[in-house]
């Protein structure tokens, strides 16, 4: 018999057989694959997630499951506290048309089951969901973020809609409170090791903002180790986007999905703008570089041609429009580029302040811009329902980039007819071929509305010269 006590963060194994526990640790485990260039494999390792005699909480349901399927004689004992019951209270703005009725399910589904993921895409309002929940749940709670601009904005929303002020660790800022907005980067420090196992003794509950993060082993020892936080409730847009060992971090830490919701439904609703992807053809040079750096080098960042021809479609698309890069080189070229065709343009990189984010944002906002050129620093936390056309010049195959770029222009605004996204489907080079085919899929595993053209006389009809 398999028995185990049921805890935040943890669940003990407090009676087993050698064979038992064989049997946990390989149900538990996952493969950890190291590819090289061109997908070659270099190694591949076991790793489990059961810790001597523990395991992360969220995976009990998965083990009883499977315990039971295979005759495995199993019982556990739940030895949390619950910290606080809910307020009765309306919230008269988390109800509010269009996204009332969602962000009203999604707090429901996380009062109810007390820990899991809210998957939900961008738009919808998940820091809205966070909020209420700090409201309605009377107890100590640290939302877990790993952008600065995601810090500041809700710390304004925390003020705005609660009437509360949020302790805020990030930035050089160590000052919680009831509600403390933290940065990951910032309880990573060592220097903080005493401060973060105050501040993780006293919390009560968690929300770790963009969860698929939590693949990362500093993000998960991180929120593991918040073991008095009763409440564990995740949010994303791409939670469970990644392969096994992403998707066991996650569920192990904060639970199974509690809340998904239809990006069509909620287009219909008027909640976000439904994408439409235009994939068009480019000719890449067939020679394959030693590694992928060389590759991406020359056939992205320094492509002239590839380049121009994104710049051309913003040039004739409806503004502003939005310029994804991955590095700074890349950013300053399209940017010469593009102030020499005659389009008000700025680049914002990572190292830009909160003034020089939010004067940019400003810029975009108020018209005054025709292209904003970025890189991750735009990915979260900034609002911008002006975005009209995206160019996705960075290529890559990460399901969790591409839906946090496209991202940044489904937020509706009177007027605003559609998003257009221009993704330039690289031919002739595999390596930059076979990311292109992947992006297909992501945008098609989305149910973002995708167009294959196959000449570029197609393109030239979709966005004609003025």
């Amino acid at each position: 018999m398999l028995r185990i006590d049921l805890g935040n963060s943890w669940s003990t194994v407090t009676g087993h057989d050698g064979q038992e526990l064989a049997w946990l640790r390989q149900l538990l485990s996952y493969e950890e694959v190291a590819r090289g260039f061109g997908g070659v494999v270099k190694s591949i390792q076991q790793i489990t997630l059961v810790e001597g005699l523990r395991f992360p909480s969220g995976l009990l349901p998965a083990v009883l499951q499977r315990a039971r399927a295979l005759g495995v004689g199993i019982e556990y004992t739940d030895r949390r506290v619950r910290p606080c019951e809910p307020k009765q209270m309306d919230i008269p703005w988390l109800a509010a048309p269009p996204r009332g009725e969602f962000q009203t399910a999604a707090v429901a589904a996380a009062l109810r089951h007390g820990r899991g993921v809210i998957r939900a895409d961008t738009g919808f309002g998940k820091t809205n969901c966070a909020i209420a929940l700090g409201m309605l749940l009377p107890c100590n709670w640290v939302f877990l973020v790993d952008e600065i601009g995601l810090l500041d904005q809700t710390v304004e929303r925390l003020r705005k809609f609660a009437g509360e002020e949020a302790g805020v660790i990030g930035a050089g800022e160590w000052r919680p409170r009831r509600f403390t907005v933290a940065m990951y980067q910032t309880l990573y420090s060592p220097s903080r090791a005493g401060q973060l196992a105050e501040l993780q003794a006293a919390t009560e509950g968690i929300i770790p903002d963009e969860c698929y993060g939590l693949a990362a082993p500093k993000a998960y020892k991180t929120v593991m180790g918040f073991e008095n936080a009763y409440f564990r409730v995740a949010l994303s847009a791409t939670a469970f986007d990644g392969g096994r060992a992403r998707n066991m971090r996650i569920v192990g830490a904060t639970g199974r999905c509690i809340y998904d919701t239809d990006l069509r439904e909620l287009a219909e609703a008027g909640v976000v703008v439904l994408p439409e992807v235009i994939m068009f053809p480019f000719a890449q040079p067939e020679r394959e570089y030693v590694d992928y750096n060389a590759t991406y080098k020359h056939r992205i960042v320094r492509s002239n041609r590839r380049n121009d021809a994104l710049l051309r479609i913003a040039l004739r698309e409806e503004k502003p429009g939005l310029f994804f890069v991955r590095q700074v080189p890349h950013g300053q070229a399209v940017l010469e580029k593009a102030r020499k065709l005659g389009l008000r343009t700025e680049f914002l990189w990572s190292s830009a302040s909160r003034e020089e984010r939010g004067r940019v944002n400003a810029r975009v906002l108020a018209g005054e811009l025709d292209l904003l050129i970025a890189n991750r620093v735009y990915h979260k936390g900034i609002d911008n329902e002006a975005i009209r056309t995206i160019l996705m010049g960075a290529g890559g195959k990460s399901a969790s980039e591409l839906k946090q770029e496209i991202g940044r222009g489904m937020r509706p605004q009177p007027g605003k007819r559609g998003l257009r996204i221009y993704d330039p489907l690289d031919l002739g080079n595999y390596t930059l071929m076979s990311h292109a085919w992947e992006r297909k899929s992501i945008y098609e595993a989305a149910k973002y509305g995708v167009t294959l053209l196959t000449t570029l006389e197609e393109l030239a009809r979709i966005v004609p010269a003025k």
